[in-house]
């Protein structure tokens, strides 16, 4: 099963895998390390508590394990892109 959870600042581990390999290729084209991941975290919390919410960020687990982030950020009062990324080993399962 798939869940959503809050990101948290243990998760920086995990997100230097996401952010890796094919994962990339359509991003930012560079993979993260533990210091880059650490800061996408700080910033994307700091975001989630501004009034009015700037940006939503989860990561995506499969059996406890982070395998993605999903983050939902506000560009107008009623509009927002929608953005994932997922693990490269756990792509194209359905």
């Amino acid at each position: 099963m798939v869940t959503l959870r809050a990101l948290t600042l243990h998760d920086a581990p995990a997100l230097t895998r996401i952010y890796s390999g094919a994962s990339v290729r359509y991003t930012t084209g560079r993979g993260l390390i533990l210091d880059q991941a650490q800061e996408k975290i700080r910033s994307a919390l700091a975001r989630a508590v501004q009034t009015p919410t700037a940006q939503w960020s989860w990561g995506i687990l499969a059996a406890d394990e982070m395998i993605g982030l999903i983050a939902l950020r506000r560009r107008l009062p009623v509009m927002g892109p929608i953005s994932y990324i997922l693990r490269e080993d756990t792509r194209g399962r359905g």
